[in-house]
């Protein structure tokens, strides 16, 4: 199967798609939809900077978390809460606290 094309235009109620390899070099893309739901054994991303905006609630739930940061890492908000059942570690040359 091969489409050369200005452009593409599709519209499907629903789009089954099978494949071993999935290959795509885009300028831009744009994505809209109500409902996004997938499930994937793994999924890698790369990218030199990446932004996202979440208007409402943004929630992970993972068997473990670890984000490394070269340079500086910043949490702020109003409240924020760290519970752990068994240790808090906080490690650092300089801690401040108030």
């Amino acid at each position: 199967f091969s489409l050369d094309a200005v452009t593409t235009s599709f519209a499907s109620e629903t789009v089954a798609l099978v494949a071993r390899t999935v290959s795509a070099e885009l300028d831009k893309a744009r994505v809209a939809a109500r409902v996004v739901d997938g499930f994937f054994e793994r999924v890698t991303q790369r990218a030199k900077r990446a932004l996202r905006i979440v208007e409402e609630a943004d929630q992970v739930r993972a068997g473990r978390i670890d984000y490394v940061a070269e340079a500086s890492m910043t949490l702020n908000a109003d409240n924020t809460v760290v519970t752990a059942r068994q240790l808090v570690k906080v490690d650092g040359s300089q801690i401040q606290l108030g």
